[in-house]
């Protein structure tokens, strides 16, 4: 029997979280979740994640910080980008968190068979080189 995936979720929205922890667990994931940036760094040097799920539009450099030491634990690079409300995000910031390993961006708030795609399709990236992106379905999905 093949290992259960664990995903780290990273939501600043206490009830998103909690939401998106809820429907993970209830698929069989293990799921640990974090608030705030500085926790989930902990989390990430202290434990290997499958997935990192964060909200791209954390208050300051914190969505960045996040990534980095996620980046720096190495692994498969699977992060998706929870996007709140389907906002813009900045051309700068976009090719920021592409090049360090974003492959993915979510709208939120999302269904349960959204969520539950990203993630199985987070699972079957290969590493790809850096800069690689699949996110061109956020810029090309109706907001």
């Amino acid at each position: 029997m093949p290992p259960i995936p664990s995903i780290l979720l990273v939501e600043n929205d206490h009830t998103l979280l909690c939401s998106l922890h809820r429907q993970l667990e209830a698929e069989g994931y293990t799921v640990a979740g974090a608030c705030h940036s500085r926790d989930a760094g902990v989390m990430i040097r202290e434990q290997y994640f499958d997935v990192l799920i964060i909200d791209v539009l954390f208050p300051g450099r914190q969505t960045i910080d996040a990534i980095v030491d996620r980046n720096r634990r190495g692994g498969p690079g699977r992060i998706v980008a929870l996007c709140p409300g389907g906002r813009h995000i900045p051309p700068y910031y976009f090719q920021l968190i592409t090049r360090l390993g974003v492959r993915e961006i979510l709208p939120t708030p999302c269904d349960r068979p959204q969520l539950l795609s990203a993630v199985q399709r987070a699972l079957s990236w290969a590493p790809e080189p850096q800069g690689a992106s699949r996110i061109a379905s956020y810029f090309n999905s109706p907001r």
